[in-house]
């Protein structure tokens, strides 16, 4: 019963989403932190790749009978054992000017994708603390507001 209440609903997709959104900012900061490294090559995570999965990953979950949401990875994007994301690093294909120092990296760019990541994140953890407090509500049969 209690399984069932977390691997239903938004709970799943929000907490996968959340640990992508993380790993991401920890490749992305390093980008930053690396700006004037000469050689340096930018890196990301697989956003589109992960974006697909968890669309098939949603379809699959309306056609379960119980309607249970399971991450189906393809075997670079994998659930972990902790319940959250693993995914590659890849190399960035930066389309930039070539610095004097071989480093294409923009640091407006990285600084772009690091601010979109993270108003990402921040959303996405107001909706699972708000998933969360009503199901609270719902589990202690108080109502909301009072």
């Amino acid at each position: 019963m209690i399984e069932r209440l977390f691997h239903k609903g938004t709970i799943p997709l929000l907490e996968k989403n959340l640990s992508f959104a993380e790993q991401r900012h920890r490749v992305l900061a390093n980008n930053v932190a690396n700006v004037d490294t000469p050689l340096f090559k930018a890196k990301d995570l697989p956003v589109d790749s992960f974006r697909d999965l968890l669309d098939r990953s949603l379809r699959d979950q309306k056609r379960h009978p119980v309607g249970v949401f399971r991450f189906r990875g393809n075997g670079r994007i994998e659930s972990n054992a902790l319940g959250g994301i693993s995914a590659p690093i890849i190399e960035e294909q930066d389309k930039t000017i070539l610095r004097h120092d071989k480093n294409r990296m923009s640091m407006e760019i990285q600084m772009s994708k690091m601010n979109k990541n993270m108003l990402r994140y921040n959303v996405l953890l107001d909706l699972l603390r708000s998933s969360y407090r009503g199901l609270n509500t719902a589990i202690s049969e108080r109502p909301s507001g009072g």
